[in-house]
């Protein structure tokens, strides 16, 4: 079987993006899975453009995109991806859009197509937190996971993929109180459990 993972490159005045982080110290082999892995430029035609021939050049039977939501204190999972981009932060090439669709005569909404009782499951036996959230946002994150899904759901058989939010690494959070974090060692293994749980097979 093959994955591939994606991250994002640092924004919003951060130097780091624990996505990027946790996909340059991912194997290249999990047991029967071949990962690849690519790193999205926070910019929306460019991360749109470097997705799609991420995905004609690798042609994986899964997608795992991830990013960060500095704020949350555990991975999330996404379960739905909004066709909208409304954001007040400018991507990094000083890009806003506002109520604009992902992808003018989409649906309105694609679900995920993780397994997401599976990877839950896995993450309670390890003794890691995690969580299911309703919103990507409407930056960066929900327009890869939006396009994501669309090119899933086109697919055919259907694709398995999905998003995850991962929180802020510790050297993050050293100004805030208010800035939950998470050490890269365990993002990374709640990457690598998410890979496996995907890799098993079933929804």
């Amino acid at each position: 079987m093959k994955i591939l993972v994606t991250g994002f490159e640092p924004f919003g005045g951060d130097g780091i993006n624990p996505s990027r982080e946790v996909i340059t110290r991912l194997p290249a082999q999990l047991g029967d899975i071949r990962i690849f892995t690519g790193c999205l430029p926070v910019a929306y035609g460019e991360a749109e453009s470097e997705l799609m021939a991420l995905l004609r050049r690798h042609k994986p039977d899964g997608v795992l995109s991830l990013g960060v939501a500095a704020g949350r204190c555990a991975p999330e999972l996404e379960r739905v991806a909004l066709n909208l981009d409304d954001a007040s932060m400018a991507d990094n090439r000083g890009v806003v859009r506002s109520g604009d669709p992902v992808s003018p005569g989409g649906p309105a909404a694609y679900f995920t197509t993780l397994p997401l009782e599976r990877i839950r499951s896995a993450f309670r036996e390890r003794g890691i937190p995690l969580f299911v959230s309703l919103s990507a946002g409407a930056f960066l994150c929900n327009h890869i996971f939006y396009l994501l899904m669309e090119y899933a759901n086109r697919s055919c058989p259907p694709l398995m993929a999905g998003f995850m939010h991962l929180p802020a690494l510790p050297e993050q959070g050293c100004e805030s109180r208010q800035r939950p974090t998470m050490s890269l060692s365990l993002q990374i293994e709640a990457v690598t459990l998410t890979l496996e749980a995907m890799g098993t097979g079933g929804a």
